[in-house]
């Protein structure tokens, strides 16, 4: 694997470790059942994201609790809601990454297949928030 390659899923992999962390603190700041499990959920999967990831850079990576700080700040100061803005911001960002490779490699359109879910259920969300 060419170094860009593999640099490019080395911070795809730290991406998804960072998501982990932020949906589980969301899952944990959560006061609606639906979206405590929902981001629950999410953090299960972006966790799975980051094994697959794994495989294919040879290399562990550990998650970082710099992200957990950063939301928990931002959602005490702005709110749930603009924290979940942020998150749909990087699941739109992830899926345009991802596209290309999900195209030749079923494991990648597997997990693109997953962060296009987030951002739908993101944006319900963030859509019942306003109401």
């Amino acid at each position: 694997m060419n170094e860009d390659v593999k640099e490019a899923l080395l911070k795809a992999q730290e991406g998804e470790l960072e998501s982990v962390v932020i949906y589980k603190y969301l899952s944990s700041i959560a006061k609606d059942p639906e979206m405590k499990d929902a981001f629950s959920k999410m953090a299960t999967e972006e966790g799975r994201h980051a094994g697959i990831l794994r495989k294919y850079t040879g290399q562990s990576l550990k998650r970082r609790e710099k992200p957990k700080f950063l939301f928990r700040l931002t959602a005490k100061m702005l709110g749930i809601k603009f924290v979940m803005k942020m998150m749909l911001m990087t699941e739109t960002k992830t899926i345009e990454g991802y596209t290309p490779a999900a195209k030749n490699t079923p494991l990648m359109r597997d997990i693109l297949n997953d962060e296009k879910r987030h951002k739908r259920i993101l944006e319900k969300f963030i859509e019942e928030k306003r109401k």
